[in-house]
Formats: structure tokens, sequence, C-alpha cells
């Protein structure tokens, strides 16, 4: 189910060490655990890793039209090929983690998953033309961690989040104001 947490990591889903099933998903989770370990020290981070998102709740249909689910291609089954989540920014394009893509060797190994809510059912599965990242993303230190993704045709039926924040003026929210984030994981153990 779409939860009101956006992360590119599908860390709730399953344990840390990977499920056999997706190995871009197991890859991916090994970077992420890298990463709280760098964050986090010598704390036991595989036991925050492991845990539900807390205070998260399934999100109204169509309420946030622009997250999309990155997918192995080669899987079938999109709540198995799930990998990392994004957001749609325009008809064409994706923003998600660049550790999330970075380590692919073809654009056709990937595909977006778009117009649903629910792994299970529903949404199109698009094609990808390329994905490019940050020229100062270090995946050492994770600084500048973002990529945008190039889908092969434009996305019709769904509002990016270019065309929701388009009527707001670009600001900052102030230093305790409460935001939403939204992303795909689980709320239960």
């Amino acid at each position: 189910a779409l939860l009101l947490l956006w992360t590119a990591s599908p860390f709730v889903t399953s344990a840390v060490a990977g499920d056999g099933v997706n190995w871009m998903r197991d890859y991916v989770r090994q970077r992420e655990q890298q990463m709280m370990d760098r964050t986090l020290g010598d704390r036991n981070t595989t036991e925050v890793v492991q845990q539900p998102i807390v205070g998260g709740h399934i999100a109204k249909p169509g309420r946030w039209p622009f997250q999309v689910a990155l997918l192995t291609a080669t899987v079938k089954n999109n709540a198995d090929a799930q990998f990392c989540g994004g957001s749609l920014i325009d008809s064409r394009h994706v923003l998600t983690a660049a550790h999330c893509v970075d380590f692919l060797k073809r654009p056709s190994q990937l595909q977006i998953l778009t117009g649903t809510q629910s792994l299970a059912s529903g949404g199109i599965r698009q094609n990808v033309a390329a994905y490019k990242f940050h020229p100062k993303c270090n995946t050492k230190t994770s600084d500048y961690d973002v990529a945008v993704v190039t889908l092969s045709k434009p996305v019709t039926g769904i509002t990016p989040v270019a065309m929701i924040t388009q009527s707001q003026e670009a600001q900052f929210a102030a230093p305790g104001t409460l935001v939403y984030v939204t992303g795909w994981g689980n709320i239960k153990a």
C-alpha cells in the first residue's frame, strides 16, 4: 500500500539481508544499510532498518498521484519487482535517489510503475529511456544522492508534482511546519 512516507528505501518490507526474489532490491538494501551505518555509527542499525514505518498510514486513493515505484523490469509481479520509490515531476521525468539507479548497466533493466497506490494491482509499467545523476553525486558519502529518470514516452492522466506546486510560490517550509512525505512500505511489523 502507498503510505504517507517518501523514502527510496524498501527497508520495511523484509529483512535487510535480502529476500532473494529481486536482486536490485537486495543490492539497494545493502547500500542503504551501509548509509545507515555511516550515519548512525556503531548503533545496531539493522534493528532500526527492520522496523515498520512509525505513524504511517495508507493513503487515500488518488491523494498522491505523482508517487511512483521503481521496478526490476525482469520481475513480473509488481510487489516483488519494487525496490525504490520516486516522484513524477513532469510527464516524462521521475525524481529518485541516485543509489537506486547508479548501479544499473542499461535503462531497460528498470521500469517505473505509475497510476496506482497498490503494488498488488493496477498501474502501468513505463519503460525508461535514460537516467542522469546530480553532477556532484558521491556514492561513497551519499552527498547529492539524487537522480532524474527519463521515461520512454510521456505519462498521461496523472498529475505530476510540478503541476501541483506550480500554483504555489516555491518556498521553504518554516522550521516546525508539518509536511507530508510519501512512499512504499509497511506499517505492520
